[in-house]
């Protein structure tokens, strides 16, 4: 076979060779192309669960961050509770102590009755003080021992029978505090704001808002939580834990 008709007969060969091969070339251009879109669909994939995974973790920052900080205001206000308690029972011993004393002085005034008819108005008003030292120490000891609905009662008759004492203030505030204690929010914010209206020079007005803030932050209403710290701003500058009310305001971004 001379070049003339070798070279023919070799380009005929590979013609009929790659054209047997064609099909295989065929799929395996198929197949090289789906695996290519496989991991572009598996890199979307891990991008998806990435960012998935770092906004979860983010929230879950986020939601220990806020339990923590409620817990922490929760502490700070059972240490206020505690230390007004404290406060309560001291003066109600001094109270006490000078209730027996005027008992005392106003039972040896009234010992020669024929001499002093008036004796008996006289000793009236230290006997309906005692009366009402009586209740409100009463009322306070059972939200002390956590028979919250039981000092609401008592709470409330003190209000009734002696809106005008000394301790008037402090029965509204407790009243809040034995309803907040009974989750009744309701009921508590109106016993801080009545406290705050009704007794606006006593020390338990700014407490009670204090506390009332406490509850329309709890409750999510954010913005009637911040209106009812600036009252405590304008209206008692000289607040005592003014320090927690800029710190609230601050976390609720105002």
């Amino acid at each position: 076979m001379n070049a003339r008709t070798f070279f023919p007969v070799l380009l005929a060969g590979i013609a009929i060779l790659l054209s047997g091969c064609a099909p295989y070339l065929d799929k395996i251009y198929l197949e090289t192309t789906e695996t290519r879109m496989d991991l572009v669909r598996l890199r979307a994939d891990y991008i998806e669960s990435v960012r998935l995974l770092n906004t979860q973790i983010k929230t879950a920052q986020n939601d220990e961050q806020n339990h923590f900080e409620i817990l922490t205001s929760q502490l700070e206000d059972i240490s206020d509770r505690l230390t007004r308690l404290e406060n309560e029972n001291a003066q109600l011993q001094s109270k006490i102590e000078e209730l027996k004393f005027k008992r005392s002085a106003n039972g040896a005034a009234a010992t020669d009755y024929s001499a002093n008819a008036g004796a008996e108005a006289d000793t009236s008003a230290p006997d309906q003080d005692s009366a009402a030292s009586e209740l409100y120490t009463k009322a306070l000891q059972n939200y002390n021992t956590g028979s919250y609905q039981q000092a609401v009662s008592l709470f409330e008759l003190y209000l009734e029978r002696y809106p005008g004492t000394d301790h008037a203030a402090d029965a509204n505030y407790w009243l809040g505090e034995c309803y907040d204690s009974l989750d009744r929010s309701v009921d508590a914010l109106k016993a801080y704001e009545d406290t705050a209206a009704r007794y606006p020079a006593h020390e338990q007005a700014p407490i009670a808002l204090f506390r009332a803030a406490g509850i329309y932050e709890r409750n999510g209403n954010t913005t009637k939580a911040a209106e009812t710290l600036r009252r405590i701003q304008n209206s008692h500058p000289n607040f005592k834990q003014m320090d927690r009310v800029n710190e609230r305001l601050k976390a609720l971004g105002e």
